[in-house]
């Protein structure tokens, strides 16, 4: 049949793909081949429902909906996640801000979308052909802007439909057989990119190519494509483009078996052969150590270990200068002094002039500097003699898109978080054990039943495994650092700065540029949140006796926005199983052969010195004496 509607000289054609679709000059679209739409309803084989569920009324635009509610709940007992796919030749459709329609899907009053029944924080988005180039936009978009009420856990892209400028792979050969699929793609592209530069390396036609792909806002992706398929190497470009961009490559070696293997290891040997001889040797000459200088060196071997694949020595006896530790907590002094200035142009002015604690700072931190760049040259020449390397420092290293000097940034940053935070809260705990003694005998259960677990372990196996199985097993102990940590959080408070203007879940507006700060020191001390007894040292607030013949207790964790201590959300502490383990670790280790002593007056309280990371002001000297029992 005859289009008659281009006749009208108000609609030209813009470009005509026959027999497929036309494309007008005002922006719409004729599908020629258009299938019959099947209409909602329930497939009977398998049990799902389905219906049309209207999201934009202003323009009548709908999703379809799938219900497999009755069958998921019956088989898990759990919540749905939402799957959002889009089709292939989502490109022709009105798709200016799919963000919002996910956002508006979200808050969407209709029945089968309750928070009762659809699992909100399990959100995976999935397209197929250009659908999947929409579904990857989405989920880049969902990554770099600020006013979404979702989190995108997981990307699937079924053969997407990514092209480029430049040949690759099988598009060479399958050029060299005739130019329809190339020319197919570029005006297909003109199609849907109508009104804006049609060149296919585009972000979305070509994401390789995007600048800001390592803010893909999701934690996993899956890509799927055809062997024999033209974007084919296309869509492994794109894998290896993402790999090299740096997107959650430090969340992703967080759960990497290798760097977990890796762990085990270092926490070992830091434990055996430099904490233990450490406390040996004041044991035995009775004098007085600073235990949270230990531990701090503690923590700093290890991270450095672990990330950076650098031993510093700095628990080796006799126990060296620390001269990083040392300019790092200075540096960390003279900031947070910067932040409470009521005089800001102070500073400022001190800056300018490159005097004073400004100029000292700037040496500072070219000590910091220059320390960690000697860190990277050292991996370097590691991997230069070496085909693998199992810590972090090397898969940053790897990424085209990160150089030098935001490495230092990382890890500088990485050091922050891995030294300061798990030796306070060390140190806190051994306090607070001193002076709740009722507390001790639990703890003391678990550490005999993890020692005869450990000898077990050693006779059957030389893994680590068992090692780190049997501290996991140790709940109360796992509560009591929990409880430390509520009433010593290690870092008191956190602020954030608004980059757009938003609105928190309780209605207040936010404006850009405005400061949002939590306080995990006030929040762990306030009745409302803990009751009555919030000043009490109670690790049983943390644990559930399960109702089985052997009444095992279980460890509840509570909500993290009520305990933010190892932050919430999608900012949540990557790290968090791993400071556990290396706390639990250090405590098992220190009360299975020393019993610790604070040499301090009677009645004396520690300060609690909040700056950045929250210590014990003026250190936490102790005496150190050999269990008697020890070998037992």
């Amino acid at each position: 049949m005859e289009d008659q509607r281009t006749n009208n000289p108000s609609e030209e054609i813009f470009a005509d793909y026959s027999p497929t679709f036309r494309v007008y000059k005002d922006g719409r679209v004729d599908r020629l081949n258009v299938t019959k739409p099947v209409p909602a309803s329930l497939d009977r084989r398998t049990g799902v429902q389905s219906k049309d569920i209207i999201i934009f009324p202003e323009t009548g635009v709908s999703v379809r909906v799938f219900n497999p509610i009755q069958l998921f709940q019956s088989s898990t007992g759990r919540k749905m996640p939402l799957i959002m796919y889009c089709h292939g030749s989502e490109y022709l459709k009105n798709a200016k801000n799919p963000v919002k329609q996910i956002n508006v899907i979200h808050s969407t009053k209709d029945p089968w979308l309750e928070s009762g029944k659809v699992d909100f924080s399990r959100i995976f988005l999935s397209g197929d052909s250009s659908g999947a180039n929409v579904a990857h936009q989405v989920t880049l978009r969902a990554g770099v802007e600020v006013n979404n009420k979702f989190i995108i856990n997981g990307l699937i892209l079924i053969q997407p439909f990514f092209w480029g400028k430049k040949r690759i792979g099988n598009e060479v050969s399958n050029c060299k057989r005739g130019p329809g699929g190339a020319i197919l793609a570029e005006k297909l592209w003109a199609a849907a990119r109508w009104g804006s530069p049609a060149s296919v390396d585009d972000p979305w036609m070509n994401p390789a190519k995007d600048p800001t792909l390592s803010s893909l806002g999701c934690e996993r992706v899956l890509l799927c494509l055809a062997q024999e398929d033209v974007l084919r190497d296309r869509g492994l470009l794109y894998e290896n483009a993402l790999k090299k961009s740096g997107w959650q490559i430090i969340a992703q070696e967080f759960t990497h078996k290798a760097l977990q293997n890796y762990v085990e290891k270092a926490l070992k040997f830091e434990v055996t052969e430099r904490l233990i001889p450490v406390l040996l040797d004041a044991a035995k000459t009775n004098k007085v150590i600073d235990l949270q200088d230990i531990f701090q060196r503690f923590a700093f071997d290890n991270v450095c270990t672990v990330a950076f694949g650098y031993d510093p020595g700095y628990l080796t006896l006799p126990l060296p200068e620390p001269e990083f530790t040392k300019a790092f907590d200075e540096c960390l002094s003279i900031c947070h002094a910067r932040f409470h200035s009521v005089l800001p142009i102070i500073w400022k002015t001190c800056k300018f002039l490159n005097i004073g604690s400004e100029k000292r700072l700037k040496d500072l931190v070219r000590i910091l500097r220059d320390f960690t760049r000697s860190m990277l040259e050292s991996n370097r020449a590691k991997r230069s003699k070496q085909a693998t390397n199992d810590n972090l420092l090397t898969k940053l290293l790897e990424c085209d898109q990160i150089d030098d000097e935001l490495v230092i940034d990382l890890v500088i940053a990485f050091i922050l978080a891995g030294r300061d935070t798990s030796s306070s809260a060390l140190t806190w705990f051994f306090w607070t054990l001193h002076k709740n003694k009722h507390v001790e005998p639990e703890i003391f259960k678990e550490i005999d039943a993890y020692n005869e677990k450990i000898k077990q372990g050693t006779a059957i196996s030389n893994s680590n495994s068992y090692v780190m199985e049997a501290l996991k097993s140790m709940t109360y102990l796992h509560a009591a650092l929990s409880e430390t940590m509520r009433l010593y959080p290690p870092v008191p408070a956190d602020l954030k700065h608004a980059a757009e203007n938003d609105v928190l879940p309780d209605g207040t507006k936010v404006k850009k540029g405005a400061m949002v700060g939590y306080f995990a020191q006030s929040m762990g001390w306030s009745e409302k949140l803990w009751g009555s007894d919030w000043s009490e040292y109670r690790p049983e607030r943390w644990l559930t006796v399960e109702l089985t013949d052997d009444k095992k207790r279980r460890f509840v964790p509570r909500d993290a926005y009520s305990y933010p201590v190892f932050m919430a959300g999608p900012r949540i502490c990557l790290g968090k199983e791993m400071a556990y383990l290396q706390m639990k670790s250090v405590v098992a280790a220190v009360l299975s052969r020393f019993t610790v002593v604070p040499e301090v007056a009677d009645g004396f309280e520690p300060v609690y010195f909040i700056e950045t990371v929250a210590n014990m002001h003026g250190g936490f000297p102790v005496r150190v004496h050999e269990r008697v029992d020890y070998g037992e």
